[in-house]
């Protein structure tokens, strides 16, 4: 991943920091689906994450496993998606909230298509304004005739 593109997927992922995380492992004891806070991303690609930590079987899942990201905020123009191979952080405590990090290998932005479209009210002042200003422009072609003399 080149510097450009890590501090373009850097920017997108601190804007918006919330992302819903994805744990595509094929064990029968995973981490569940949740939705996970970014702390950070790395020069080296690797994006910090913390999550919380599962009330059944903890400890019993995979320390490393593959996972997808997506971020994404209402009212948003975009969502990021990322995913790569998620590793748990050992050295922490068996309390609160897990610290994972993940290698990102790929990542995907899309812009939204919700986002260029105007509302309804917006398109209806649109046309009003544009039915306005044919009814203006026929007037000043009908202003600009002469009258016809009747006999």
């Amino acid at each position: 991943m080149t510097d450009a593109n890590l501090q373009f997927i850097r920017e997108k992922i601190y804007s918006v920091r919330t992302a819903l995380m994805y744990s595509l492992s094929e064990e029968q004891i995973r981490l569940p689906n949740s939705v996970v806070q970014a702390e950070k991303v790395d020069d080296s690609g690797d994006l910090w994450f913390e999550c919380q930590r599962p009330s059944v079987f903890p400890g019993h899942y995979s320390e490393a496993f593959p996972a997808r990201l997506v971020f994404y905020r209402k009212g948003s123009s975009f969502h990021l998606e990322v995913s790569g191979k998620a590793y748990v952080d050992t050295q922490e405590e068996n309390y609160g909230p897990l610290r994972i990090r993940m290698h990102i290998t790929n990542a995907s932005y899309t812009l939204s298509r919700s986002h260029n479209r105007k509302s309804g009210i917006q398109d209806l002042f649109r046309r009003m304004g544009q039915w306005i200003g044919r009814q203006r422009q026929r007037r000043v072609i009908v202003a600009g005739l002469q009258p016809i003399e009747h006999s």
